[in-house]
């Protein structure tokens, strides 16, 4: 059995701290150093998290309705990564703009429609509201 070398990182303060722990080497190793409901606990609290980290990812795209992400979650099998569809979500591509951090010329025609539509429909209806 060896120890696992980690290192973590603070955003907020820069600090780093760089520490060991042995989890053992197989499931049977830590199993035998923890005991199965710590190896179990742990198992289902990380696939909890990789779960909701996967939903909030659909949730993120606007592009998604409740039915779409609801079919994309049903697909999911824990342990095997999902991969992002290699687009860039509305939000992200708004917030870019905004921050003029944008190159408008390396959009996809579609998203840049997106754009141009999401922009038009604040527009109105805050012309609407005044």
């Amino acid at each position: 059995m060896a120890a696992f070398e980690m290192t973590a990182k603070s955003k907020k303060t820069g600090r780093e701290f760089t520490g060991s722990y042995d989890f053992g080497e197989t499931l049977a190793e830590a199993v035998k150093i923890h005991g199965e409901d710590v190896v179990f606990s742990a198992y289902k609290a990380k696939g909890v998290i990789l779960y909701q980290d996967l939903a909030r990812r659909f949730l993120n795209d606007a592009g998604n309705t409740e039915e779409d992400v609801e079919a994309k979650m049903a697909d999911w099998k824990l342990g095997v990564v999902a991969v992002r569809g290699g687009g860039v979500t509305l939000a992200k591509t708004l917030e870019k703009l905004a921050a003029g951090k944008l190159n408008l010329d390396a959009l996809p025609e579609d998203q840049l429609q997106a754009v141009r539509e999401r922009i038009q429909k604040a527009l109105a209806a805050r012309k609407g509201a005044k």
